[in-house]
Formats: structure tokens, sequence, C-alpha cells
């Protein structure tokens, strides 16, 4: 088969050495899956981050920085949540006065505080990894990425050829294809719909362990941040799915069998996210 698309392969992590060899060993196999499904894999890596600490900020500065985080990511769940459901996305006041309920108990302790600071400022520095990996298909001509954090396992030996497949398949139709899944149809307000495949007409992302994404939606997604770094804040799955409420046209693929694994989700590793 002709190599007629080329993909960004993009692996994500923060220079764990045992983490990140395993991620290249997973990696290699999927490359090699996918020139045989007729793509170019153009290799990139992203891994430098900064994790600016609570020293420099007063404390009022503080508290009010992790309020309007806190703020923003609920709001933004909360919002998607309906979405999903068909429901009205106008935010009831007692939904939004209990986040603000929420919030607030975070930061009226110290400890609570600084722990939200920096899964906070470890989610922007994740999303900023993203970000530069969106980027990277900008700059060149390629059909999208397909992005691993450095939590992804291949189920078995049949993984990375049933990962091509599935993104052969229908990486013209989808802006994002889900490829490793981690929370339940369920908790994302959606329907179970046990052994089908869902296909949803706006972006759904179930984590950013494993993913495709279109060319469409790393230019709008790059373009929005660009326009508001604040939003990197949201971490990497709010990151990609608050482009619905910019009116971006992109659907995604949620599919019944993921050809990988969540590790942070199903045990087989630890989240470097500190929830």
């Amino acid at each position: 088969m002709n190599a007629t698309h080329q993909l960004v392969l993009g692996l994500i992590h923060h220079e764990d050495d045992r983490r990140t060899q395993s991620q290249r060993n997973q990696a290699e196999p999927v490359a090699s899956a996918l020139r045989e499904f007729g793509f170019v894999a153009l290799e990139a890596e992203e891994f430098d981050q900064v994790l600016p600490g609570p020293a420099t900020l007063s404390a009022l500065r503080l508290r009010a920085l992790v309020l309007m985080r806190l703020w923003a990511q609920e709001m933004h769940h909360l919002r998607e949540i309906r979405r999903r459901k068909g429901s009205s996305l106008t935010i009831p006041f007692r939904k939004r006065r209990k986040v603000l309920e929420r919030a607030l108990s975070v930061i009226t302790h110290r400890d609570s505080l600084l722990q939200a600071f920096r899964r906070l400022e470890i989610e922007a520095a994740l999303s900023l990894k993203h970000f530069r990996i969106w980027s990277r298909v900008l700059e060149c001509d390629a059909s999208g990425a397909v992005v691993f954090e450095d939590d992804f396992y291949s189920r078995d030996e049949s993984s990375p050829k049933n990962l091509a497949s599935l993104i052969r398949t229908h990486f013209q139709d989808f802006e994002f294809i889900d490829l490793a899944g981690g929370l339940s149809r369920d908790s994302l307000g959606l329907p179970d719909a046990p052994g089908q495949d869902l296909y949803i007409p706006f972006m759904v992302a179930n984590t950013t362990c494993a993913y495709f994404i279109g060319k469409k939606a790393c230019k709008a997604l790059v373009d929005m941040v660009a326009s508001n770094r604040e939003l990197l804040y949201l971490a990497p799955d709010f990151l990609v799915t608050e482009l619905n409420a910019t009116g971006f046209e992109g659907s995604s693929l949620l599919p019944r069998d993921l050809p990988l694994i969540h590790g942070s989700r199903d045990g087989t590793g630890e989240s470097s996210i500190p929830y």
C-alpha cells in the first residue's frame, strides 16, 4: 500500500526513564503498522515542562487563581455533560452555587490549596505539550496526529495493526478518535450502548491517554489557545472539548473495541497527576 498520508506520531512524557522507555517500546510497532497501512509517521516528542511554584504569589493571588481555575474546570464539565445528554447548556444557579462552595472549600485550607495549585500547574504543563504536538501538525503536510501519553499500553500483539486499521478507516471522517478510553461512558454523560461504537457529532475526549486528532481540530485548538493561554488550565481533555463552545464543527468516534489500554485507569500504572 502506497504511503499517501502523513501523520504526526506524538509522544508526550515527563522524562521518567522507565515510563518513557515503555512508551517508546509500545509506540515502535504502532509506527510500523501505520506505515503498513499507507501512512508516513512523523515522530515527535514533547517533554519539557516548567512548573511554577506558589512562592512568588501573594496568598490572595494564589487563592484567586486556584478559585478561578477550579471554577472554569467544573463549569466546563457541567456544560459538556449537558451537551452530551441533549440538555440546555444553561447551568442552573443551584449547581453554580455548589461549584463555588466546593472551590471555596479547597482554597480555604492551605494544604488543599497548595495541592490544587500543583495539580493545575501539572495539567497546564501537560496541555502545553499536547498544544506543541498540535502545532507540529500545522507545520507540515500531516492530516492529523496520533498522540500517546506515557501510560498507554497495547492490549495484545494485534493492537498496533488494529489501531492502524481503525485510523485508516476513519481518519477522514472524524476530528477525534479515542484509542485507549479511561472513563466509563456513563461518567462521560454518554449512552452506554453496549457493543456499539459511538459516533458523536461534536468533540468528546475520553481522557487524552491515546487519540487521533485531525488537522482541522489542531488548527482550531492552536488558534483558541493562542487567544487565551489560561485555557491550558482546563487540562488537555477539557481543552479539546472546549472547542464545542467556539462553534467548532467536528465529530468524534469512541470505538467499542479500543486497541489500547489506559494504564493509569486500569491499574497497570500510576498517574503522574496528583488527583
